[in-house]
């Protein structure tokens, strides 16, 4: 029986709060679809299967734990994947934690959610919180943008492609803007709202500093040392670009609804920042080690790619 139950403890933000809750002395289980990943914390974690169609064995597996954090879902649909399975995932997930007598929920959700979203990762976002808030379950709904960290997606494959190609393509005029937070900071944003009374919450989480997107892209190529010449170009040559570079890497880059939601201004919050790591100061921390290696999306959550 543990004190709390983490999705994806050993993946990218449940990792970094799997270790907060361990080092606070709490007994943590988490859920994960493959245990087969690298796991630091042998002997400490009490690894289940995610049993989506067994709302009771995953409710079994909940029983006795105070809070249950919930970062489960999906960047872009494949396969049978789709949004509308991932919400119905979510559910099934909330629902099991009101019948294990969780008493708090911390429920990772998005900037900018809205059930008229033209992007089905908007829609699903918003259909999620609100089945959150129909659980009846005490809950934080914490909404970040975009993270950065030793092992970030983003963040890091801008910098790869900074330092192994002589050009980085940028959609649009790149005055967009993104507010990126820490996932050290996340993760402690998250424990955080973990030891909060019964008052439910929704709010923003996201970091001190916004850039437009072309100010971020040449902040890190300055950093890591490229001399990548950044160009400008039409979004759709860039989506097509992205497209003919993905099969280089085994993995896709950047969907079209991505490069149209930031372009849209949806990594960027109104709400004042929780966050309070710099990312110029942690670009400059680890200009050694970002982009060094691509982090692809694919191979972190269907099997491994080769080189």
């Amino acid at each position: 029986m543990a004190d709390a139950v983490v999705t994806g403890p050993l993946s990218f933000t449940g990792k970094y709060l799997t270790k907060l809750l361990i080092v606070s002395g709490k007994t943590v289980a988490g859920f994960t679809n493959d245990s087969s990943r690298a796991n630091p914390f042998t002997g400490q974690l009490d690894l289940v299967r995610f049993t989506f169609d067994d709302v009771d064995a995953m409710a079994s597996a909940m029983r006795g734990a105070q809070t249950f954090y919930n970062t489960y879902w999906i960047r872009y649909p494949r396969g049978e994947m789709t949004y509308e399975r991932a919400v119905e995932n979510s559910v099934a997930l909330f629902t099991a934690a009101k019948l294990a007598g969780v008493q708090r929920i911390v429920h990772t959700s998005i900037a900018n959610p809205s059930f008229d979203s033209p992007f089905g990762y908007y829609r699903g976002k918003a259909r999620v919180e609100l089945a959150l808030k129909d659980v009846g379950v005490p809950h934080s709904i914490l909404r970040p943008t975009v993270f950065f960290g030793k092992e970030d997606i983003l963040i890091n494959n801008i910098a790869w492609l900074a330092r192994h190609s002589p050009l980085f393509l940028i959609a649009g005029d790149g005055n967009y803007k993104i507010q990126p937070i820490a996932v050290e900071d996340y993760a402690a944003l998250m424990n955080e709202h973990g030891e909060r009374d019964d008052t439910s919450i929704v709010t923003d989480a996201v970091g001190p500093e916004t850039y437009s997107f072309l100010e971020l892209v040449e902040l890190i190529r300055k950093k890591v040392g490229s001399r990548a010449r950044i160009v400008r170009v039409a979004p759709r040559i860039f989506y097509v670009a992205s497209l003919l570079m993905s099969p280089l890497v085994r993995d896709t880059i950047v969907t079209w609804d991505e490069v149209r939601g930031l372009m849209a201004n949806l990594l960027v919050s109104n709400e004042p920042p929780v966050g309070r790591t710099s990312l110029r100061a942690w670009l400059s921390h680890n200009a050694g080690m970002v982009g060094v290696e691509y982090h692809s999306e694919v191979s972190r959550h269907y099997g491994k790619r080769s080189s």
